[in-house]
């Protein structure tokens, strides 16, 4: 996760962002790091397992000593974990920044963290921008949580080790009018 305009701020490998600060067994392997999953459909179940400590978005801001008004930009890719890092995060969202999050279902179901995203997305009330969608139509793509849980579903039952189907979602503030 990075953090930006003032200086790009990264969950060093062994701390990762979470709802609640305290630590978490998390599976590993070259390509990425990934959670406490059940299922494996890409191997997950042979990855080792490590344990890191973790620390809330807004204690990482915090920690870095910058004030939220300093951030113009958060992209946040965690690998199904999207959910967990905004449920830490309540200051972050509350000053309106923008920001990418990654949609992966596949992710977010084996974290557990689907609801915590939705819960998120809905209580922020903030636009929601496709940018899959947005690159294929050659136009800013807007979308609803309701289309987001239809999507979830549906990509859900896509994964296998040939299809990761995910995209990255733009959420801003809504624009009046």
């Amino acid at each position: 996760m990075a953090l930006t305009p003032v200086a790009p701020i990264f969950a060093p490998p062994r701390l990762s962002t979470q709802a609640t600060r305290t630590s978490s067994c998390l599976r590993r392997t070259t390509a990425t790091i990934g959670s406490r999953f059940q299922k494996s459909v890409h191997g997950e179940t042979f990855w080792d397992k490590q344990r890191i400590r973790t620390e809330t978005i807004d204690r990482m801001v915090e920690n870095a000593n910058l004030s939220l008004d300093e951030i113009g930009f958060a992209w946040i890719d965690t690998q199904g974990h999207e959910g967990h890092v905004l449920a830490g995060g309540k200051a972050f969202l509350a000053a309106s920044i923008p920001f990418v999050a990654e949609f992966w279902p596949y992710g977010l179901d084996r974290s557990g963290g689907w609801g915590l995203l939705r819960d998120a997305l809905v209580s922020s009330q903030r636009e929601i921008y496709d940018l899959r969608k947005s690159i294929e139509e050659g136009r800013l793509a807007a979308t609803t949580i309701v289309e987001l849980d239809l999507l979830y579903d549906s990509w859900l039952k896509q994964e296998s080790r040939e299809s990761s189907p995910h995209t990255d979602l733009l959420l801003t503030e809504k624009l009046p009018g």
